[in-house]
């Protein structure tokens, strides 16, 4: 995995890792590591992800993780996952020609391969994640969004297995914490993608593959949205994701206000940048 990393995005030997496979993880802590100087790195990555500057916000997060205060270093190594996943998707999406955004540094990788490697570091972290912080929502959160994106990747059977395990994790976020807007966010996102497909695609899921798409429902997709802008009203994300339902639905009034309301949200991230590119071109 590490030698199909690009150049410049491998982790630094003794950095942490494994392959995620239930082995224990290496520690990462540094007792040296004062909690002041673990937030300051830990806004700083919040800072230089916001600039898309992907891989200087990883390295941010990855020190703010071995920090002395788990409340701190929870987040850290789940966005510190985050950093690779909005890599690898970028990837996938310029060679699929999808949107994407060309002012992430570093830019995107030539080769699938690679691609692929960065979403599966993407998922490794996210399993140290959930192994290390087991009852951080953001962590748990960051081995669904891990698995949605490394699913781009896969064969369907694959798809559907980490379709399965999404839908699983969602919602025990959302069980144990309910004020995860990021945990409505995806319960939407899953119900709204299974939900469009057609029936035959559904029988095949169901009797091949052992989905669960046939619990899929767009009400219940729209009323997640709609709990996670209640949590969140400011995030961009959340208004986009809602606007593409309702135009699925055929309500293009609602479409708009959402899409509207959208534009005059903050851009937080690599997600939302590409978030609200799509939602300039859809508007």
């Amino acid at each position: 995995l590490r030698a199909a990393l690009p150049d410049g995005l491998r982790p630094r030997e003794g950095a942490g890792g494994g392959e995620a496979r239930g082995h224990a993880w290496p520690s990462r802590r540094d007792p040296k590591l004062s909690r002041a100087r673990q937030l300051r790195h830990y806004e700083a990555g919040l800072a230089h992800e916001r600039d898309l500057r992907l891989m200087d916000a990883a390295r941010e997060f990855e020190r703010a993780a071995a920090g002395p205060d788990g409340a701190i270093a929870a987040p850290a190594l789940a966005r510190l996952s985050k950093q690779y996943c909005d890599l690898g998707w970028n990837a996938y999406a310029k060679r699929a020609e999808l949107i994407w955004c060309p002012h992430i540094v570093p830019p995107p990788p030539d080769t699938e391969r690679e691609g692929r490697a960065l979403a599966l570091r993407a998922l490794e972290l996210a399993r140290e994640a959930g192994a290390t912080y087991p009852h951080s929502s953001k962590c748990r959160l960051a081995v669904a969004a891990a698995l949605g994106r490394l699913a781009m990747y896969s064969d369907n059977r694959t798809k559907v297995k980490m379709s399965n395990e999404v839908l699983e994790a969602t919602e025990d976020i959302i069980a144990t914490n309910p004020d995860d807007d990021y945990g409505w966010h995806s319960l939407g996102r899953w119900h709204h993608e299974m939900s469009r497909m057609n029936l035959a695609a559904k029988l095949v899921i169901k009797l091949y593959y052992q989905g669960s798409v046939f619990n899929a429902s767009r009400d219940v997709s729209i009323r997640s949205y709609l709990k996670a802008i209640e949590i969140a009203p400011g995030r961009l994300v959340h208004k986009v994701e809602l606007a593409k339902v309702y135009e699925a639905a055929g309500d293009l009034d609602k479409a708009l206000g959402q899409l509207d309301a959208a534009m005059e949200c903050d851009v937080e991230d690599y997600n939302a940048w590409t978030v609200r590119a799509a939602g300039r071109e859809a508007r």
